[in-house]
């Protein structure tokens, strides 16, 4: 085998992993974390910051390791189907082949659920972990069946901030915390929800006025629904916090306005951007002073590494 095709084989194994999504979903369970840390200050006016870097360590790489699983599963899965719509896919092509996918999929899930082994606390993240799973399942089997694809996909990213929220809550985690996680979990809902229903038109490369119509409700949903999940947060500056949700909801309609130029387009924003869906509480964290502020920027330096690796490989 050449060198050429080589990098071309290895160009589309990581097309396949669609890695230029890893940053946010890093982003996603990080911002879990960050709520851990923050709605116990906000009641007890304490620093409440039980850091341990390498169960972060762990836990983001067990969350790589899932969403890996999920797209080499996808696109072994799809095979037959991209042989009749997209027959430039490797996997019709002979580049790659589905079964090394599914292999593949296989080592990552042990990767996966090995990482939340070397946590000690798998039993904290059990439910979510498993909900994670099961969505992807489900999601491979209908999404190119049915539109109703587009609920266990929310669902998969609805999971991650409460994954990084249960591996560090502690005695000190009160109602207010498990109503922000909740806030931030259903935001990733809907976002992830209307992408993908307006995704799903991509290969007919137009969009009708009357189908933009529920996926831009879904989509514009998030960005009010943080500003309103700020409100609890009375020991911080409240300002930055709805501040972080209007700016996500600018980009929403920056993201929005893209349909006019191709779904495409706008299919790739919105997934460049989705680690945009944390900025709300990172900027609230920010503002607090409190230790490890860095992390704050999260979101920030997911969206451009985000755009980098999308120049390498494809975001869908």
């Amino acid at each position: 085998m050449s060198e050429g095709v080589k990098k071309s084989v290895f160009l589309a194994y990581l097309d396949s992993g669609r890695i230029g999504n890893l940053p946010s979903v890093i982003s996603h369970v990080l911002v879990g974390v960050l709520i851990s840390w923050i709605a116990p200050y906000a009641q007890l006016k304490e620093v409440v910051l039980n850091w341990d870097a390498e169960l972060i360590i762990w836990a983001l790489s067990g969350a790589c390791f899932i969403y890996l699983f999920g797209t080499f599963l996808g696109d072994a899965y799809d095979v037959e189907w991209d042989r009749k719509h997209k027959p430039e896919r490797p996997t019709v092509t002979g580049l790659i082949s589905g079964s090394s996918l599914y292999v593949g999929a296989i080592i990552f899930l042990a990767l996966g659920v090995g990482c939340f082994f070397k946590t000690g606390r798998i039993d904290e993240v059990l439910v979510p972990l498993s909900i994670l799973v099961g969505a992807i399942l489900v999601y491979t089997y209908i999404h190119k069946r049915s539109a109703w694809g587009c609920v266990p996909m929310g669902i998969c990213r609805a999971t991650l901030p409460w994954i990084g929220f249960l591996l560090f809550s502690g005695e000190f985690t009160g109602q207010i915390a498990y109503l922000i996680v909740s806030a931030q979990s259903f935001a990733a809902f809907f976002y992830v929800m209307g992408l993908t229903l307006v995704a799903r038109q991509e290969k007919d490369g137009d969009l009708p006025l009357i189908k933009q119509i529920l996926p831009s409700i879904c989509f514009l949903v998030p960005g009010f629904w943080l500003g309103f999940a700020q409100l609890p947060l009375v020991m911080f500056s409240v300002t930055m916090g709805l501040a972080g949700a209007f700016l996500f909801q600018g980009f929403c309609f920056y993201s929005l306005r893209r349909l006019n130029v191709s779904i495409g387009s706008f299919v790739n924003h919105a997934l460049i951007g989705m680690a945009l869906l944390d900025l709300p509480i990172a900027m609230a964290f920010f503002s607090a002073d409190l230790p490890l502020s860095y992390l704050a920027f999260t979101p920030v330096v997911a969206v451009v590494l985000s755009l980098l690796l999308g120049k390498i490989a494809k975001n869908t």
